[in-house]
């Protein structure tokens, strides 16, 4: 009985500081809150970055680029995919903006971008 009980005693404490160590654990893991500027900063230089070189590259046929929450390109007000109603010239030239506007954010940050601003793809945005 002894030994059950000092074994109950120890899986109790061990409990008690694995739940203590998943607290730490979540507590230092990045949040959607936590990194939300920095985000928020880079979708408005991606956004802004992709209306300057859609003029540009002279891009007529476009009223505007947005980038949504998760970073999904909108043209136009509707999300950029291989279905959208732009022209093959006007599609070329948004995928031009695209590149050229990832490249001025990553620079202009100094090469310091949130983790996936390059993982980013056009097709994935279909």
């Amino acid at each position: 009985m002894q030994q059950y009980a000092a074994e109950s005693s120890k899986f109790d404490r061990l409990l008690d500081r694995r739940e203590q160590a998943a607290a730490a654990v979540a507590e230092s893991r990045p949040t959607r809150g936590k990194g939300a500027g920095a985000i928020d900063d880079v979708r408005k230089m991606l956004g802004d970055a992709m209306q300057q070189w859609l003029v540009t590259l002279g891009t007529q046929n476009t009223k505007g680029a947005h980038f949504d929450e998760d970073l999904v390109l909108y043209v136009d007000g509707a999300k950029f995919s291989t279905t959208t109603h732009q022209s093959g010239s006007t599609r070329t030239r948004i995928v031009l903006a695209f590149h050229a506007a990832l490249l001025d954010v990553s620079l202009a940050r100094g090469g310091n971008h949130p983790a996936g601003l390059f993982s980013m793809r056009l097709s994935s945005m279909s």
